[in-house]
């Protein structure tokens, strides 16, 4: 997986590609490290990401449960039909707030 950071009025918008879960942590290292710095509105771009097995649904959700204890928010934006319907068989369509734009997902905030 690879992200682009970008911080805007208070938000972290966090593009992804790749593959969530190939490497040790990396979504929740990314979201950790924005939380640490004061970070509480984070927006994670998933155009980029093709498709999502248990290790990424795993970091995914432990990157929500990270940004729960700072008293953070985490939103999804523009997640590909592959990983809509992942999210959405698993359930995980009802604990995200999921975006179909990043812009609309900035916007909610």
């Amino acid at each position: 997986m690879q992200s682009e950071t970008i911080l805007m009025n208070g938000v972290a918008l966090l593009r992804l590609t790749g593959k969530i879960g190939q490497e040790e942590n990396l979504l929740r290292e990314t979201v950790l490290e924005m939380l640490r710095k004061g970070v509480k509105r984070i927006v994670l771009e998933m155009g980029g990401i093709p498709i999502m097995g248990s290790a990424a649904l795993a970091e995914l959700v432990s990157s929500l449960v990270s940004a729960q204890r700072y008293k953070a928010v985490v939103k999804l934006a523009n997640p590909t039909t592959n990983v809509r319907g992942i999210l959405d068989i698993t359930k995980l369509s009802t604990v995200f707030d999921i975006y179909d734009t990043e812009e609309e997902a900035l916007r909610s905030f």
